[in-house]
């Protein structure tokens, strides 16, 4: 996937800005969230299943209040992979391979 061009609002977290920017109009909530090293990661509750995935979000400043970002899925495999304990703790257990590779990596930083 392709690179965003978003601004944030002033004083706006991470967790406030993807909140409004991905998931305002949709059914999942951000459950637990950390930005380590210019990468959002957040635990997401699908509300209709209850189970809870793995957002990360890389980010690189353009900018004034300007900033690029992509977002990916846990399924995707990123090459991101720092997301703190408290967030891996907080995803449903899954038997996707590129998740269960992806949380592994996470999980020996």
């Amino acid at each position: 996937m392709g690179w965003i061009t978003s601004v944030r609002q002033p004083g706006e977290s991470d967790r406030t800005h993807f909140e409004r920017e991905l998931f305002e109009y949709s059914n999942h909530t951000i459950v637990q969230s950390a930005t380590v090293e210019n990468v959002f990661y957040a635990a997401v509750r699908t509300k209709g299943t209850g189970k809870v995935w793995a957002l990360v979000v890389p980010m690189v400043k353009a900018g004034g209040a300007k900033f690029r970002y992509r977002d990916l899925m846990e399924t995707d495999g990123p090459s991101e992979a720092k997301a703190p304990a408290a967030v891996l703790k907080a995803l449903s257990p899954t038997t996707d391979e590129k998740a269960l590779r992806w949380r592994e990596r996470c999980r020996k930083r």
